[in-house]
């Protein structure tokens, strides 16, 4: 039996801290021939931020977390809930893919001190089963033209070899594992997958066009939908979804101004955008979430506070990412909250950063 341990990073309150837990997945490997491995023929999964090469025939499943998506690969159809990440799941083989939106800790560890972060989590989730992890080797590589750390482990009869690497704004570990009693055929599909990674650069699928509304002037999709309320607490929806004024939608952007109660002084944004921060991670506290960073920035002449942060929404169940830039004006406090699912967050990140850049308050 191949165990196959995979790991997600729950983290809740703090952008710096690893945290494991949960998806346990046990691979029985029922194929024992090195002539079935040679004779492998291979096809590319070309996904929007990654491509890389799987055996044919193979079946891909992606399952979206908290700022991150898991490319799986199996030679059989997985069963189980893969939508929660928990529990077991029975195929021969796996090729496993994580792509994890950086924070700034993620950002600026050496990758050595990534893979032993790891390497720590996942001896101590070992033990923790009774189960001991060896570090059989490590070594560094390239991954198309990326620095790359790779590191060889055995738990029990399992093999798995993982390369980190950083690209395009995240943080990427590819894991081959096979049993090396049962499975020794698949040993031959490790440098075949590793050297065959490639990592993608973003693409916008969307042109863009400047889209004047009630609240601001902002560059967005031209064929996303414009929803206006007017009133005390006007709003403005831009949202990929044609629905209803107040309904619900999963990606697009809202506009929102409402009064404070007195004008805030320069001296005083500071603590008012220090204040939100605090109120911000608050809400999201209830459930799993990330926060990825937070800071001011400038919009033209305004200061203005942006943060970034993946979470569990409490109603739908769906993980979403979402850039949150609030400007205190005079007494005036305008919101911008640009949002869409985990899965497709990467595609609209460079479109909404533009959004961002571009915002002007009315």
């Amino acid at each position: 039996m191949l165990h196959f341990t995979a790991r997600t990073q729950r983290l809740g309150g703090a952008p710096a801290r690893w945290s494991s837990a949960a998806l346990a997945v046990f691979l029985f490997v029922f194929v024992s021939s090195q002539a079935q491995a040679a004779s492998l023929q291979w096809d590319v999964w070309s996904d929007p931020q990654i491509a890389l090469p799987v055996p044919r025939g193979w079946h891909r499943t992606e399952v979206a977390w908290v700022a991150e998506r898991i490319l799986i690969a199996t030679p059989t159809p997985l069963s189980g809930d893969l939508a929660t990440l928990e529990g077991g799941l029975e195929t021969p083989a796996v090729i496993h893919v994580k792509i994890d939106a950086l924070d700034p800790l993620l950002q600026g560890l050496p990758l050595s001190e990534v893979a032993d972060a790891m390497v720590k989590e996942l001896s101590e989730r070992a033990q923790a089963e009774g189960l001991e992890l060896e570090v059989l080797e490590r070594g560094e590589l390239v991954i198309g033209s990326v620095p790359a750390v790779k590191v060889v482990m055995r738990q029990g009869s399992t093999v798995s070899h993982v390369a980190l690497f950083r690209a395009e704004g995240y943080l990427y570990e590819v894991t081959v594992g096979y049993d090396e009693v049962e499975g020794a055929a698949y040993e031959a599909a490790v440098a075949p997958v590793l050297a065959g990674v490639q990592p993608k650069a973003p693409q916008a699928d969307h042109a863009l066009e400047t889209r004047t509304t009630l609240l601001a002037r902002l560059p967005a999709p031209s064929d996303w939908h414009v929803r206006t309320i007017e009133g005390a607490l006007p709003q403005v929806v831009i949202s990929k979804e044609e629905s209803a004024v107040g309904a619900r939608y999963e990606t697009g952007i809202s506009l929102l101004k409402f009064s404070l109660q007195q004008a805030v002084s320069p001296e005083e944004l500071e603590d008012l955008y220090e204040l939100w921060l605090r109120s911000y991670v608050a809400e999201l506290s209830g459930g799993p979430f990330r926060l990825l960073q937070a800071g001011e920035i400038q919009l033209g002449r305004h200061r203005s506070f942006l943060i970034e942060a993946s979470f569990q929404d409490p109603e739908s169940g769906a993980f979403t990412q979402v850039f949150n830039v609030i400007t205190a004006l005079g007494d005036q406090l305008y919101i911008a909250t640009f949002e869409a699912p985990v899965a497709e967050f990467h595609r609209l990140r460079p479109i909404y950063l533009e959004g961002i850049a571009g915002l002007q308050w009315r």
